[in-house]
């Protein structure tokens, strides 16, 4: 008997200590969010102004604009809640509106939506800059409130009152420029359904335009069109024949020379290109010769290469949810049968468009490390531009480097991207899943843009190329 009752004691005891425990924590840690959710609850909210920080361009130039509009604002006795209108009617109050929009880059800006204590917080961020940077970004909105009963009546329908809270001054300063990135955007619009474009200075590694498709569906965000394919592996984006570019270093790196002479067969092409040096295998993209090369040096050492140029592993370029990309398993690779998928950059292989226009930047600037980065500064609006010094690391040997740019140029006087009106070098791909590449330097003298692009399951993204280097302004010799 005695035993019952002091297990029964016991139990008691320890729930007691539960409960004294959940008390303690709710009051000491849980305080403020408790009282912010008890406030929320009394509270009627209409937000007029986020007062969100800016995301601004290189040039200092905002991507986000405030619109402003005049509405009105009532308290509706239906609703029991501060409505919004845009006509005035009886008993309504005027009220400026500013809109925080913007027309592009909408994949790497994101979205804000409401917060969970609306009321009070207004908007956060849900994806993309705005999300990564929310902390940062964030400010307690202007609104107009009313307070309710603890039955939800306002307690008054004549008593409105007017919060008007100071912008945030912290800016996201990004490395895109907003006129180059327009000109991308409006260029997509009627040539790129699915896919992604990256331009990059190859010598700082700026993200100076990122744009992806299809076009962000903000009614919808699961739909697949928040994905930014330009930093993900999506649908299996091996780079195809853009792979060549890496097995062509470790070549011209083993002892070979452009002017090296191979016979093709046919065998493993879609002509037989007969007797052809290694510049023109590159310029033809000839799987046959590539798939000697890969046999010849070992898939063990292109693979090490192809790590140490930055496949298999995210670029680092300021953006959550990139990908790493993979580079297969030895075993699939080797022998005769693995070597030719290596050459045809398929199988296991998957790249990023970032880390292709990475491998590019490398070739154009004569063989130096170069770091995507998107992100130049997040803190108290600058005054002034900023700028990013050129890494001065060595990747590959300058002669190399020089080499593959003369092929790269080949491509575009004889190639596979003979369509191209412009001066520079390229080189293109095309997977067993349909997606086509094309990724170049321009101008040939003295790279200044990088530009890659993937079109998922499409047409020569040649065009679309060409469309956007016209648009440029830049020394085209």
């Amino acid at each position: 008997m005695y035993k019952r009752i002091h297990i029964l004691l016991i139990i008691f005891l320890a729930i007691f200590l539960a409960l004294i425990l959940r008390v303690g924590y709710i009051s000491i840690f849980k305080h403020v969010e408790y009282s912010q959710l008890s406030v929320n609850q009394r509270v009627k909210a209409l937000v007029y102004d986020c007062n969100r920080g800016d995301i601004l361009d290189r040039n200092l130039e905002p991507l986000l604009t405030k619109e402003s509009s005049l509405g009105w604002y009532r308290y509706c006795d239906e609703k029991n809640d501060i409505v919004f209108q845009q006509s005035e009617c009886e008993g309504s109050i005027p009220v400026k509106f500013n809109e925080r929009k913007s027309d592009i880059a909408h994949h790497v800006i994101g979205l804000t939506n409401h917060h969970k204590l609306y009321n009070i917080y207004g908007y956060q961020g849900v994806s993309g800059l705005e999300y990564q940077y929310n902390d940062k970004l964030r400010a307690a909105p202007s609104r107009i409130i009313a307070i309710t009963d603890v039955y939800g009546k306002l307690t008054s329908s004549e008593h409105f009152y007017d919060i008007n809270n100071s912008t945030n001054d912290t800016s996201v300063v990004v490395t895109l420029d907003k006129n180059l990135q327009k000109v991308v955007e409006d260029t997509l619009t009627h040539t790129l359904e699915q896919g992604a474009i990256i331009i990059m200075d190859p010598n700082t590694g700026e993200i100076l335009s990122m744009a992806s498709r299809p076009i962000y569906n903000f009614n919808q965000v699961d739909d697949g069109s928040h994905i930014n394919k330009a930093i993900t592996t999506h649908k299996q984006t091996s780079p195809a024949s853009l792979f060549k570019l890496v097995i062509t270093i470790v070549a011209l790196e083993e002892g070979y020379q452009k002017e090296d002479k191979f016979q093709c067969s046919g065998d493993n092409c879609l002509v037989n290109h007969g007797s052809l040096t290694l510049e023109e295998a590159l310029a033809h993209s000839c799987n046959e010769v590539f798939h000697k090369i890969v046999y010849d040096v070992g898939a063990d050492t292109i693979l090490q290469r192809a790590s140490d140029l930055g496949l298999g592993n995210p670029t680092n370029v300021g953006l959550l949810q990139e990908s790493s990309g993979r580079l297969p398993d030895i075993e699939t690779v080797s022998g005769c049968q693995g070597s030719k998928l290596l050459a045809l950059g398929q199988g296991q292989l998957e790249t990023t468009p970032i880390q292709i226009a990475k491998l590019t930047s490398v070739i154009a600037n004569g063989g130096y490390q170069v770091q995507p980065n998107i992100i130049h500064y997040v803190g108290p609006r600058p005054t002034s531009p900023m700028s990013i010094d050129p890494f001065n690391q060595r990747l590959i040997s300058n002669g190399v480097a020089k080499d593959i740019q003369k092929m790269m140029n080949s491509t575009i006087l004889y190639g596979t991207a003979r369509q191209l009106s412009y001066g520079g070098g390229v080189k293109t791909g095309t997977s067993d899943n349909g997606n086509r590449w094309i990724s170049g330097f321009f101008p040939y003298n003295r790279p200044k843009y990088v530009i890659t692009i993937i079109v998922e399951e499409g047409d020569n993204p040649v065009g679309i190329l060409e469309e956007i280097l016209s648009k440029i302004d830049y020394d085209k010799r």
